[in-house]
């Protein structure tokens, strides 16, 4: 989530709060209709904040003890509380969107990434660092179906050929995530692609390597749809780990014959 968008969040929080004070300007009871329109307002915003990890929120709720008597109207004293804790969650958040912009503002002092590892492949003279022949680029589906594949069927190999290892198997989430898979790319020999299900951060892992000029090997689980209309010579088809093993074995010593 950027500062933008929270501040956007810090809009509507002060928007409630405005709607409690007219309120309270002119009634002098709060009926649990008014409140709970102002506390489902709250919860989903804090809802929304804590699924994307930017603070931790606390969510409102209402107890016995925040009726009044007959049940109709709640106490003032969990209004009192319930404003405190909107405003405390506003000076947290143009505290973290403060704190982005910062981010925000130096990250945009920065050549883009992909330009700066390009622009380091056409320039041999940059003090860029060549690929490692010893370290394999390796992007496959988050999970533990694909982990369990990579362990039992990709790593044993690249451990034989004493290959150190870079994994790429979560999600892109932020600048820093796309930075290190931009930086780990460029300081690869080759990238090995296990493209089932055609998980989208493999995929991008798989374009920027072939415009980084890499040697790519793409693993596939027979029966699914390729990518291109016919199978590439460092391509193959696998039908489990054991089979996997085998074949990528197979592919990583013809791609080495060739060198």
């Amino acid at each position: 989530m950027t500062s933008e968008k929270i501040t956007a969040k810090i809009e509507a929080l002060d928007y409630l709060l405005g709607k409690v004070s007219r309120y309270l300007k002119n009634n002098q009871y709060v009926y649990l209709r008014a409140f709970t329109s102002w506390k489902d307002g709250y919860n989903e915003i804090a809802t929304e904040l804590n699924t994307e990890n930017i603070l931790r929120v606390p969510i409102f709720k209402l107890g016995p003890a925040d009726f009044s008597p007959t049940g109709k109207s709640i106490k003032m004293a969990t209004v009192d509380k319930f404003v405190k804790t909107v405003r405390h969650q506003i000076n947290r958040l143009e505290e973290k969107a403060s704190e982005l912009a910062e981010k925000e503002q130096q990250i945009s002092a920065l050549p883009p990434l992909l330009e700066r590892y390009i622009t380091c492949d056409d320039r041999r003279d940059s003090g860029c660092p060549p690929g490692d022949n010893k370290q394999i680029f390796v992007a496959l589906p988050a999970g533990d179906k694909a982990l369990k594949r990579y362990q039992q069927g990709i790593y044993p190999v690249l451990e034989a050929w004493k290959q150190k290892v870079f994994l790429a198997n979560q999600p892109l989430i932020n600048e820093e995530d796309l930075g290190e898979i931009c930086r780990q790319l460029y300081l690869s020999q080759q990238a090995v692609f296990d493209l089932a299900g055609q998980a989208s951060h493999v995929m991008f892992a798989l374009g920027l390597a072939y415009g980084l000029g890499k040697q790519v090997l793409v693993l596939q689980p027979q029966g699914e749809q390729p990518i291109t209309a016919e199978e590439t010579k460092n391509h193959c088809a696998y039908t489990g780990p054991d089979n996997l093993r085998q074949k990528l074995d197979l592919l990583i010593a013809e791609t080495r014959a060739e060198e």
